[in-house]
């Protein structure tokens, strides 16, 4: 159950990443060079921002859920004397 829930959020974070973060820094790059060479902020400069960094937060709530399903995995484990020390 935890190995896959924890698959699941990797997978999330890795086409988060892909499919929303990297194209969406790529625009705000090209529309931050588009401004520089214009002397002025191009229309679309600060949607493409807002994306980025509302993509990259949910890649951070996704990054800290996988942690805690981590530790929970481990907690639940080490109650249920399923994992040896030396196997973890």
């Amino acid at each position: 159950m935890f190995r896959g829930l924890k698959l699941f959020l990797t997978a999330l974070i890795i086409l988060n990443a892909y499919f929303f973060i990297l194209p969406a820094e790529k625009a705000a790059t090209e529309l931050a060079q588009h401004s520089l060479a214009q002397g002025q902020l191009s229309l679309g400069y600060e949607a493409a921002y807002i994306r980025e960094s509302i993509f990259g937060a949910i890649n951070v709530i996704l990054i800290i859920a996988a942690a805690v399903v981590g530790v929970w995995k481990f907690g639940v484990r080490r109650r249920q004397g399923l994992a040896p020390m030396g196997h973890l």
